[in-house]
Formats: C-alpha cells, structure tokens, sequence
C-alpha cells in the first residue's frame, strides 16, 4: 500500500473529526456569549427534529420515484 492510499483510507476520519470538532467549538461559543445551557439545547433539540422531519420527506420521495425507470 503505496503513501496515497493511506492518506485516502484515513481522510473521511479525518473529515468527520473536523466536524466534530466544529461542532463542539460551536456549542461552546454559544454556552459562552449566552451563559445558558438551555438555549443550546433548545437549538440541538430543534435541529435534531428538523433532521427527523427531512429524513420522513426524503424517505417517502425516494420511494415513491423508481431509479430503475430513468
């Protein structure tokens, strides 16, 4: 396994801690600039609905439209 392809078989590792990391430093400032917990909970409990939401929309759209007609 040549040099390159270790880097590509660690990159998406290194992506989602980016994100990770991102995120945290987010939530961090948030806690920070309000001083209350509450808040980032309210934005994480909203987001994570949202998230629920698009996935039951995405999920009826794609079954509704067979890939193998195209």
């Amino acid at each position: 396994m040549n040099n390159s392809s270790k880097k590509l078989i660690f990159s998406p590792f290194a992506s989602q801690l980016g994100s990770a990391i991102y995120v945290l430093g987010l939530n961090w400032l948030l806690v920070r600039a309000t001083g209350n917990t509450k808040l980032l909970g309210l934005i994480e409990g909203l987001g994570g609905l949202a998230f629920l939401l698009g996935d039951f929309l995405v999920g009826l759209l794609v079954d509704q439209y067979n890939r193998k007609k195209s």
